[in-house]
């Protein structure tokens, strides 16, 4: 055979395309050459052979076709390794047709030869020295006519929609476990092999070039990942373990915008995603979300310390990209189909923001009692000296605000005008303002015995003030009024001991009662405060499924603001009214004791039927606040333009200020509203929790009581 011309193809082979054309009786043993287009990795079957696959294309065809897949049994350690565009050759291998499909299967007496791309000469040079032995068991050597035949065609032949070696790895590698891939928790996953996950995205995805790195968290701990601090990675950099490029090192400003919210410590791994994911991670994931990951390799990094995952390229069996990352619909409507590994991430997501919320808490507290006792020593070892005053100083401490003398005047000009009214000479008593969030007692002055002057006011509904029309409640047909003097009253329980009866003093009865009062006060001194922002999630309905209650969870508070600040996609915002309102017994039980206080509660039902509204952002939301404000005025009266004039009085008391002394006409504005009937029960509330022992407290709440209009 000269050189001139092409060299046929060799005597006893087949091409590729007579092959798939079916020109062969299945089962035959036949010979063929090809140029390596796809390979797939060994893995275990049932039996003790190990099976892998090669996809073949003929050599001497130009332009895209079809390859032919060639399966191979046999021992791990006797299976081929090859490379993009190696040339291989099979002997004796069997045609098969298989589910309308046709391929070739080894058999007991096939032989492999392959010669390497990177080695392969043109003629007149032989191929002969590109050969790689296959392994022991593959004696057959090709003759002279194969070498020539690799060396023309192989040079010859169109390459362009040949994989390049870095795609033929990607491919090989996914391979591996497309059959019998498993899901895995990160604190399992072990190098070199593939695995599914599901987790929490702590961060933005960061993308360079043709690839995407992205962090993943299921809050399990593996010894083998990254320590990553609180804050995540660093500032200057998002590949902690440097496995990127420097050049692709993000910007101090990119980084900047993406905070990390995931936990601490080796929880966290990070994975580098290629095409087809690396376009997707990079359009469609943000931090906050959860993912499910599919085919992920897990690998050292190059500071050969700590694992990382690859997503590498991967098509499906039409030969189109196959984007193994999923982002989960975390809609509480979608909570049925939701995956049940996901369900355990959140509640291993829930359990550690728990503890570290604790362990926060725990190093504050202990911050706090460093800091005052560093205090108290430097205070100890060097005692201030009080300073000097000076000329000007000693003027003023000597001088008495010009504001005094005008309220000992209003004062007693209040008790002139109350003794003349009352007939008889006893100063007013100031009053006594209750907080928000203490629980209503009986006032000094009252004995709780019920008998002393209240039968001074058993007097008749129709006898008693007149009520707010514009304010109705479920009254039940029949209910006496109950005042609030008797509803402070403390309970007793009657035990029979032998002949002898003990009392026992009750913590709080459950009772409901309808009152006749009127609004003195309220808490929170701003409207703006009377609606509560509370964060809602996956969570809850995680607990509800598991039958687990909100608090003993350790849910997330409404009061750390922080939380709001990284809202999280699975996470939303719900606004609830909670505020608190201090009624006055509308009926003076006698002229000697003032009328009895109670604060009660009003949550989030209360306040929708009280109202008519649905809670929102008040200090945003002006429509919303006037339309509140609207309607309290309708039960309290003028109670908060009061409010508001004492708080600005009492700021401008605490600056001492040159002006003229105030008016003596100048007088408080007096409360006037109207009393209403309203609704309130007493229940009882855990106060402290002991093993064998649970302290209760006594509180009043409002319900089924409606401002109309």
């Amino acid at each position: 055979m000269s050189t001139g011309r092409a060299p046929d193809l060799p005597s006893g082979f087949h091409t590729v395309a007579s092959l798939l054309e079916g020109n062969v009786k299945p089962g035959a043993l036949v010979n063929v050459i090809g140029i390596v287009t796809d390979h797939r990795l060994p893995t275990a079957t049932s039996a003790s052979d190990w099976k892998s696959a090669l996809t073949l294309r003929d050599l001497d065809v130009e332009g895209a076709q079809e390859g032919i897949v060639l399966n191979i049994f046999r021992p791990e350690a006797q299976m081929p390794e090859v490379d993009a565009r190696d040339v291989f050759v099979a002997f004796a291998v069997k045609f098969q047709e298989y589910k309308g499909g046709r391929s070739l299967i080894s058999h007991r007496t096939t032989n492999f030869a392959r010669y390497s791309a990177s080695k392969i000469p043109k003629l007149p040079n032989s191929a002969k020295t590109a050969l790689i032995p296959v392994s022991k068991r593959d004696t057959k050597t090709p003759i002279e006519d194969i070498h020539r035949f690799v060396s023309y065609h192989f040079h010859r032949t169109e390459k362009y929609d040949l994989p390049d070696d870095e795609e033929f790895r990607q491919k090989a590698s996914a391979s591996m476990n497309i059959k019998g891939k498993k899901f895995s928790e990160l604190k399992d996953v072990k190098d070199g092999a593939f695995y599914d996950l599901v987790g929490f995205v702590p961060r933005d995805p960061y993308s360079s070039g043709d690839r995407a790195t992205l962090y993943l968290t299921d809050y399990t701990e593996n010894n083998k990942f990254f320590d990553f601090s609180a804050e995540g990675p660093t500032v200057t950099s998002a590949d902690p373990y440097g496995y990127t490029r420097a050049s692709s090192s993000p910007t101090t400003t990119q980084d900047q915008k993406s905070s990390w919210l995931g936990p601490a410590g080796k929880l966290s791994i990070q994975i580098t995603c290629f095409e087809p994911h690396a376009g997707f991670v990079e359009a469609e994931v943000k931090a906050g979300m959860f993912v499910g990951l599919n085919n992920v390799r897990i690998c050292y990094g190059h500071n050969i310390s700590n694992l990382e995952g690859k997503m590498d390229g991967e098509r499906n069996f039409n030969g189109q990209s196959r984007v193994n990352v999923h982002i989960f619909d975390t809609s509480p409507d979608r909570f049925a189909d939701l995956d049940p590994n996901l369900k355990e991430v959140l509640k291993r997501m829930e359990q550690y923001r728990k503890s570290h919320k604790k362990r926060k808490a725990e190093v504050d507290e202990a911050v706090e009692k460093a800091t005052v006792a560093g205090s108290k020593r430097r205070a100890a070892l060097e005692p201030p000296k009080p300073p000097e005053p000076s000329k000007g100083q000693q003027a003023k401490a000597t001088t008495k605000p010009t504001m005094t003398k005008a309220r000992l005047r209003r004062q007693k000009k209040r008790e002139r005008e109350r003794a003349k009214a009352e007939g008889q000479a006893q100063p007013a008593q100031p009053e006594q303002s209750t907080p928000a969030k203490q629980l209503a007692q009986p006032r000094p002055d009252h004995d709780g015995s019920g008998n002393s002057e209240d039968d001074e006011t058993n007097e008749s509904e129709e006898s008693l003030p007149e009520v707010n029309p514009a304010i109705a409640c479920e009254r039940p047909r029949g209910q006496e009024l109950t005042r609030i003097e008797k509803m402070l009253e403390t309970k007793y329980h009657e035990l029979p001991m032998g002949k002898q009866t003990i009392r026992l003093a009750l913590p709080f009865a459950n009772a409901k009662y309808v009152t006749r009062a009127r609004v003195v006060d309220f808490s929170p001194k701003s409207l703006e405060g009377f609606a509560h922002r509370r964060k809602t999630s996956l969570m809850d309905l995680v607990r509800a499924e598991d039958g687990t209650d909100h608090e003993a969870a350790g849910a997330s508070s409404s009061d750390d603001d922080d939380d709001y600040n990284t809202l999280l996609p699975h996470e939303s915002v719900v606004w609830e009214w909670n505020f608190m309102l201090e009624l006055e017994d509308a009926d003076r039980p006698s002229r000697s004791r003032e009328p009895a206080r109670v604060w009660v509660l009003v949550d989030n039902p209360a306040g929708q039927c009280l109202t008519g509204l649905d809670a929102g952002d008040l200090s945003n939301d002006e429509a919303l606040l006037d339309k509140l404000r609207e309607r309290m005025f309708t039960m309290w009266g003028n109670l908060e333009e009061i409010k508001q004039i004492k708080r600005k009085a009492s700021r401008g008391s605490k600056v001492l200020v040159d002006k003229p002394p105030a008016s003596s006409d100048e007088e408080e504005e007096e409360l006037a509203n109207r009393p209403f009937l309203c609704c309130v029960k007493q229940y009882g509330v855990p106060k402290t929790k002991a093993k064998d022992n649970i302290d209760f407290k006594r509180a009043f709440a409002l319900f089924g009581t409606m401002i109309k209009g």
